[in-house]
């Protein structure tokens, strides 16, 4: 969603929008950087979140209400892992491989069991992935 003005009261305009970037000076809504005033005490809102502002000499916020908070809920798995993603399952693998070796010194060529490590993989990156 867009930041919208929506009129001018006492010298201030109103101003709504997602929260998408703040600092300890302001936030960014609508592509555009708002300051904190130091006459007013402002409450640092959660970036997403969705807020109403009064700005003053355009960019001075004066104050500052929460529409709505931020959507919380679980990330989607999107088909594409993030790099974080990969590196659990990449040290996953790496745990089932370990597990399936052959002791040091075998004679014997190793029985590579395919399905086995990927059960145990899969295994092993559910657990790294569980709720603490």
């Amino acid at each position: 969603m867009m930041a919208t003005p929506n009129g001018k009261a006492n010298g201030t305009t109103v101003i709504e929008g997602r929260v998408e970037a703040r600092n300890a000076q302001g936030v960014m809504v609508g592509g555009t950087w708002y300051n904190y005033s130091k006459f007013a005490q402002i409450t640092p809102p959660q970036p997403g979140s969705q807020v109403r502002l009064q700005v003053s000499g355009g960019r001075w916020i004066r104050g500052l209400e929460v529409l709505a908070e931020p959507q919380t809920e679980a990330p989607q798995e999107t088909g594409t892992p993030t790099t974080d993603q990969l590196q659990i399952r990449l040290r996953a693998l790496a745990l089932a491989v370990a597990l399936h070796r052959p002791p040091a010194g075998a004679t014997e060529a190793p029985v590579f069991l395919t399905e086995t490590t990927l059960e145990a993989a899969t295994k092993f990156e559910a657990w790294l992935l569980r709720d603490a």
